[in-house]
């Protein structure tokens, strides 16, 4: 079987169970029903014990069908972690994106080096300077939003997967582990997807700062184009 595909690994459970196989008796040897709440507790503990080895995520098969749910939270809180990091990666993408086109703009465009020179608002008319002003003030607007995206940013708090915070954070992990302390990990990782979920904001506010300024730079030299002729 290929690496990459599920695999299942199954809880053995006795065929001679006294909860799904053998009829439970009294004193008077008169058989009792068995509980429907004792049925579902046994038959959620053997539930399946599923890796996959592609996705990078593994399910615990828990005995206990309360805890079988706090996995779950447990598993959907690391999801919600890796997906706020490839949203802020994103963000960085995209930044890089409309500076590489700004740059290439500046360098290959005669009339977006030419609105930054002054001769350019003096020997022209009135209408023409204040295009060629927007096209400049447009085109500084975008190149510094879009370096605002990728700047570092300080989180108010610092958990055991940031690098910054480890040195404080290593004897609580170490800690964490001794005690087998799960709602360690699980406030860990609650925590890391705030810091990622407002350095996210924080960055595709810039980026929407800088796909306008994009868009008014496009305009001001579609209209510089227009005056042109």
């Amino acid at each position: 079987m290929p690496q990459g595909d599920k695999k299942r690994q199954r809880r053995y459970c006795p065929p001679a169970s006294p909860l799904l196989h053998a009829p439970r008796t009294d004193r008077r040897g008169e058989i009792v029903k068995l509980p429907r709440r004792g049925l579902l507790a046994f038959v959620r503990g053997c539930i399946n014990t599923e890796t996959h080895v592609g996705g990078g995520s593994q399910y615990l098969a828990m005995s206990n069908p309360e805890n079988s749910r706090s996995i779950e939270h447990f598993n959907h809180v690391k999801k919600i972690n890796d997906v706020f990091y490839d949203q802020v990666k994103s963000a960085d993408q995209k930044a890089a994106y409309i500076f590489t086109f700004m740059l290439a703009f500046l360098m290959w465009s005669a009339e977006g080096q030419g609105v930054f020179r002054w001769a350019r608002y003096t020997e022209s008319n009135l209408l023409w300077g204040i295009v060629s002003a927007a096209l400049a003030a447009s085109i500084v607007f975008t190149i510094v939003s879009a370096i605002l995206v990728v700047l570092p940013r300080r989180a108010e708090r610092g958990t055991s997967l940031f690098w910054g915070a480890w040195k404080d954070q290593r004897k609580r992990l170490v800690e964490a582990s001794d005690a087998a302390d799960m709602d360690y990990l699980f406030k860990e990782y609650l925590d890391n997807a705030d810091v990622l979920a407002q350095i996210a904001l924080d960055k595709y506010r810039m980026v929407r700062f800088a796909f306008r300024g994009l868009l008014t730079t496009v305009l001001s030299y579609v209209v510089l184009l227009l005056l042109r002729q």
